[in-house]
């Protein structure tokens, strides 16, 4: 979940790392704001992966013994997650740079992923962390199940506000998921596939992006 969380925040400032590289002169070809968006779409998806592999790295570094570089887990819950977003992100630069035009209210705008999906996310997984990882006190310990349920909802609910906008489909969307997410935050093999249903519901945001991006007439 922490690789995707980063991939996300790394495609949300595209922008800005087009911006800097327009600023240097250092976007290849064209100077036009589409090549700008392109490559700062690409910077993101190539440091997505990067990131990724460096968690893995770490994570082996302090739970393993080093004594191989990586170790299949690692690999199995940093890098495959994130390879996804970054496929569906680096066809909307693709498309981008084929169509050559600029989305009505800007780059900004079009590629601002929902801040209520990240929110809900965050503080779902933080959640199940911290009843996963740390002995609850003694007057929380009735509330374990509770908190565990209520991290798989909240997942829930921010994978639904990725995939859709309206806020009635929203709800409809979030309850079913959130009863089977509530089940599989139960247990440790459960909680390691939530990062994997929110890797796609970003991969799919991206996918309507790029669904969105061809539409649109120049």
């Amino acid at each position: 979940m922490a690789v995707i969380l980063a991939q996300v925040c790394l495609l949300q400032m595209a922008a800005v790392f087009a911006a800097l590289l327009d600023q240097n002169g250092n976007v290849p070809g064209s100077t036009g704001s589409v090549s700008r968006i392109t490559a700062g779409i690409g910077i993101a998806v190539v440091a997505g992966p990067a990131i990724a592999l460096l968690m893995a790295f770490t994570a082996h570094a302090y739970f393993t013994a080093p004594s191989s570089l990586f170790a299949p887990w690692t690999l199995r819950w940093s890098i495959w997650p994130v390879l996804p977003v970054a496929i569906s992100a680096a066809l909307v630069a693709v498309a981008a740079w084929r169509r050559r035009f600029t989305p009505t209210d800007g780059w900004d705008a079009f590629l601002a992923f929902p801040a209520s999906s990240l929110t809900t996310t965050t503080l779902g997984i933080v959640t199940l962390a911290v009843v996963s990882v740390y002995r609850l006190p003694y007057w929380l310990a009735p509330w374990h199940t509770g908190l565990v349920y209520a991290g798989g909802l909240l997942i829930a609910v921010g994978i639904a506000c990725a995939l859709v906008r309206n806020l009635i489909i929203r709800v409809a969307v979030a309850l079913p998921l959130a009863i089977s997410l509530m089940i599989l935050a139960q247990g440790p093999y459960g909680r390691r596939m939530l990062g994997a249903f929110y890797a796609a519901a970003v991969a799919v945001w991206w996918l309507k992006r790029l669904w969105a991006l061809l539409a649109t007439p120049r």
